[in-house]
C-alpha cells in the first residue's frame, strides 16, 4: 500500500490508523510506503511521483479534490492528471469521492442550512476550494482521461 499526501503528519496518522484497524483474524498491512508529494504540480515535471507512473492497480482519491485550491475542477486538472498517471493503463482503476460545491448550492433545500454554512466557512478559511466544482466538469475531466 502506498499513501501519498502533502502533509507528513497526515501520512503518519493514516498509517497508524491502518495498522490499528486490522483484527486478530486478518493479516496486518506491513508494507506501507508513505510519500510526501504535491499532487498539483505539472505532471510533466520530474517528481517523486515519476517512478510510480502506471504502477498501481487501483488509485483512490477520496476527499481530495474539494480541498484543493481553484475556482472550479478545471483549475485542479494537474491533480487529476497526476492521479491518472499512477493507474496501470492496462487494468487499473481510479476511484474516489469529493464534495461538489456547486451541486450542493443548486440543491440547497435538501443540503440544509448547516451544510451550506459549513461549506461556506471552509471555503472562506481555505480548507475547501470547491464552490465552483460541478458534476459536469468532473465527468468531462474523467472521461477525457479514461
Amino acid at each position: 500500500m502506498t499513501l501519498i499526501d502533502l502533509n507528513a503528519n497526515s501520512l503518519n496518522s493514516c498509517e497508524d490508523r491502518i495498522q490499528r484497524s486490522h483484527s486478530p483474524d486478518t493479516e496486518a498491512v506491513t508494507d506501507i510506503s508513505m510519500i510526501v508529494a504535491d499532487i498539483t504540480i505539472a505532471p510533466e515535471e520530474e517528481s517523486v511521483l515519476t517512478p510510480l507512473k502506471g504502477k498501481f492497480h487501483s488509485v483512490a482519491a477520496n476527499f481530495l479534490f474539494h480541498c484543493l485550491r481553484g475556482s472550479n475542477l478545471n483549475d485542479k486538472f494537474n491533480a487529476f492528471q497526476n492521479c491518472a498517471s499512477l493507474v496501470d493503463p492496462e487494468d487499473g482503476v481510479f476511484f474516489g469521492s469529493t464534495i461538489l460545491g456547486r451541486e450542493i448550492m443548486k440543491d440547497s433545500k435538501n443540503a440544509g442550512k448547516t451544510t451550506l454554512h459549513v461549506m461556506e466557512k471552509f471555503n472562506d478559511w481555505g480548507v475547501f476550494g470547491n464552490i465552483g466544482d460541478t458534476y459536469e466538469d468532473l465527468e468531462r475531466i474523467l472521461r477525457g482521461m479514461f
